[in-house]
């Protein structure tokens, strides 16, 4: 199955927020659930996720 463009960066952020979200718990000795939340409200994943091609 191809996958669209779209679906592609859906992936992508998927992808790479779940081994962010691994590294901010294995750093900070907290829950993986708590990395996720906090990073979640980060602006770095806020920019991960803008359309914006200027960010």
């Amino acid at each position: 199955m191809k996958l669209n463009d779209e679906e592609l960066d859906e992936r992508f952020v998927t992808e790479i927020s779940m081994i962010i979200e691994r590294e901010i718990a294995k750093e900070k000795k907290i829950s993986l659930a708590k990395a996720k939340e906090d990073f979640e409200s980060s602006k770095t994943y806020s920019y991960l996720c803008s359309d914006d091609p200027f960010i």
